[in-house]
Parts: structure tokens; C-alpha cells; sequence
């Protein structure tokens, strides 16, 4: 059987309502899998906020005021890809709750009292692109507040007036198709976003800014304001007060590939490219991440000394991540010989008379066994 896609589902739900007058809220399910990419769903509840409060209506007084400020926020964003301040968005947010924060005990619990439906759909909208992009059913039950209406016969549902609603969701969801034809980032952004996720997935943990600074030889200031800025485009998340907690939300088979050598000379945009050449790629920014990392490891000992019989190996661990991690045998071997580069300048340092074969020695006398060889069969 030919699998239906989600446009086709929803206008069977309008010829549902048509023959029958009606159709279950729960059919509006099917948005949930459309809803996992966060930047489909950030789109749509910015979407759903802008069409509720372009129904104003005859409004006065402190509501009128509400809707002209939302209206104000909203005006002039990208469609697809909304960007709003997000200390300004959530103060228009706890405005639109507070503004119909009444609640009424009843039998059930307590129950909210809403004047304005379409205000509680922009408050709605506003929370989701704030905190809950990450949650799918948000998404259906924003859909399912905007398409319901209420009907004697059926109760709250899908009933006639719903179908126009239904299909501005097709329409919607045609739009939704260039979130998958051009990326949500820059070129530039789209290199930092495949270093985070290259370093997280050597490492088991995000990169520190200082990191970054290292690797795109830019400055702290230009580091951090690039992390603000993919934040605010909800392409990573940060835990406030949390040292490396970094983390995508952005699918990591989406992102360009990490150029090496140039990464240090300024990011160029990504181009198209063989599949052979993405591996050269992604090899060669391995190798660069690789010899950042030995210099960094090198730089903590300095500040911190380890004895040498706790540090090569724990070198040596290091180099060996980035084996398991799919770096070519080559590039482990030349990840290797700058250790041994990086081990004699310092041995340098604290005697200038030593030797880069003595240097050697000394360092290799704390490999064991196999892991000697390798090292001895790298120079």
C-alpha cells in the first residue's frame, strides 16, 4: 500500500468534516513526526501566533493594546525562519499570561478562564518557541487549539469552520518543504555547529569556548558572539551557569563538512562535493582538532604537572581516540610524530642541551608493549 504523506492526511480530515460534519482533534496527530525537526516546529508556532493575532477583531482597551504589541513584535519575520529577541519575547509572553491568568475551581480541578482566544494562542505559540521546540505534542496540541471550534452537535472538535484552518496547514506545510531545500545557518555558522559536534563525538563532551578560539583562530569576543547567536536561532542550547553544555539541536547529518586546512584561514561556504572529497575533508579537520588537542593536553601539564608515567599514556589515549573515532592510519602516525614534536620543544625548555633521540627515549620508556611499537613505527 502507497504510504500517505502529511498534506495528503490532512485534506482527508477535510473531507472527513465534509461528509460526516466532523472529525476527531486526535486526527491532527499526524503533525507530530512533521514537528520533530525544531525548526519546523519553531516556524509553525510563530506562524500560529502571527494568524491569531491578525483575527483581532473588535478589541478595546488593554486588549487592543495586547494585540497591537504582538502584532509590533511579530511584523517583518522570515516565515521559515523566525528570530526573536528572546528577552523581548518573554516578557511579551508572561504579558499575554498574565493578562488572562484567572482560574475557577471546579469538580475537575482548576480550570482557566480565557477572553481571548487568539491571545492564548500567541502566549502559546511564544512558549513553544521559547522552551519547548524539543516537544512535538506541543506542536499538535497548538494545531489542535487552532483548528478546533465548538459545535452544539459534535461538542469541541473539527467541524466546518475548522476545514479553512486545516487547510492553511497544507499551505503551511508546502512552505515547510524549503526548511529542507536551504540550511538554517550560515556558512560560517555551519562550520562552528560541525566542530561541535566533531569535538563532542571525539571527546564525550562539548568544546569550552577557548577551544573554538583555538581551532578557527578567532578571538574570545567573535567565539562567544557566534554561541549567542546560534542559541538565539535555537540551533544549540546551553545549560545557564553549566560549563561545556553545548549541545545541537540541530541533526548532525545535515551539517557541512568541517574543512581542515582552512579552517584556520576563514571559513569559506561549504561547496558541493564528492563523496571522496567530504572524507578528505572531515580527515583533515580530524587531524587538525587532533593536533589542537595535543597542544592543549601539553599546555595543562604545564600549568598542572603529571609525572611522565602518567602522562604519555594518557597522551597516548588521546591520540588512540582519535583512531577509534575513523582518523586513517596515516593521520594517526602524523598525530604521533607531533606529540613527539610538541614532547622534546618542552623537554627543550627545561634543558636545552637534550637531544630530540634522547627526548625520544625518555618518552617512550613509559609506552608499554604494543603501544611502544606503534609509536616506534610512527617516526
Amino acid at each position: 500500500m502507497m504510504r500517505t504523506n502529511i498534506p495528503e492526511k490532512l485534506s482527508n480530515i477535510v473531507k472527513e468534516i465534509d461528509d460526516r460534519g466532523g472529525a476527531s482533534l486526535t486526527r491532527l496527530t499526524v503533525l507530530k513526526k512533521w514537528f520533530e525537526r525544531t525548526e519546523r516546529l519553531s516556524a509553525f508556532a510563530i506562524w500560529i501566533a502571527t494568524r491569531a493575532v491578525s483575527r483581532q477583531g473588535k478589541t478595546s482597551g488593554a486588549t487592543a493594546k495586547l494585540f497591537r504589541e504582538v502584532q509590533g513584535m511579530l511584523a517583518g519575520l522570515d516565515k521559515l525562519r523566525p528570530q526573536l529577541d528572546r528577552q523581548m519575547a518573554q516578557t511579551m509572553h508572561d504579558s499575554l499570561r498574565d493578562f488572562q491568568n484567572e482560574c475557577r475551581n471546579q469538580r475537575w480541578g482548576a480550570v482557566r478562564i480565557v477572553h481571548n482566544w487568539n491571545l492564548m494562542l500567541a502566549e502559546q505559540g511564544l512558549d513553544i518557541y521559547l522552551w519547548h521546540l524539543d516537544s512535538p505534542t506541543y506542536g499538535y496540541k497548538l494545531a489542535a487549539d487552532y483548528c478546533q471550534h465548538y459545535d452544539a452537535r459534535y461538542g469541541n472538535g473539527l467541524v466546518g469552520p475548522s476545514r479553512t484552518k486545516i487547510q492553511e496547514l497544507v499551505r503551511f506545510r508546502s512552505l515547510g518543504r524549503f526548511l529542507e531545500m536551504k540550511p538554517p545557518y550560515t556558512s560560517r555558522q555551519g562550520q562552528f555547529m560541525a566542530f561541535i559536534h566533531q569535538y563532542t563525538t571525539l571527546h564525550g563532551r562539548p568544546p569550552a569556548e577557548a577551544e573554538l578560539v583555538k581551532f578557527f583562530h578567532v578571538s574570545p569576543p567573535s567565539v562567544h558572539q557566534m554561541i549567542v547567536t546560534l542559541e538565539r536561532r535555537n540551533l544549540i542550547k546551553r545549560t545557564p551557569g553549566q560549563a561545556r553544555s553545548i549541545r545541537l539541536t540541530f541533526p548532525p547529518e545535515k551539517l557541512p563538512p568541517l574543512p581542515g586546512a582552512s579552517a584556520s584561514a576563514g571559513i569559506q561556504p561549504p561547496m558541493r562535493q564528492s563523496e571522496g572529497q567530504q572524507s578528505t575533508d572531515t580527515e583533515a579537520a580530524l587531524l587538525h582538532l587532533g593536533k589542537v588537542q595535543i597542544e592543549d593536553l601539553f599546555a595543562h601539564n604545564d600549568r598542572n604537572p603529571l609525572d611522565d608515567s602518567e602522562f604519555i599514556p594518557l597522551l597516548d589515549t588521546l591520540i588512540e581516540s582519535f583512531a577509534r573515532a575513523g582518523l586513517g592510519a596515516l593521520a594517526v602516525k602524523n598525530l604521533r610524530r607531533h606529540a613527539c614534536g610538541v614532547y622534546h620543544r618542552y623537554c627543550q625548555e627545561a634543558a636545552p642541551e637534550s637531544t630530540f633521540a634522547a627526548n625520544l627515549e625518555l618518552m617512550f620508556r613509559f609506552l608499554r608493549g604494543s603501544n611502544r611499537t606503534l609509536w616506534l613505527r610512527s617516526m
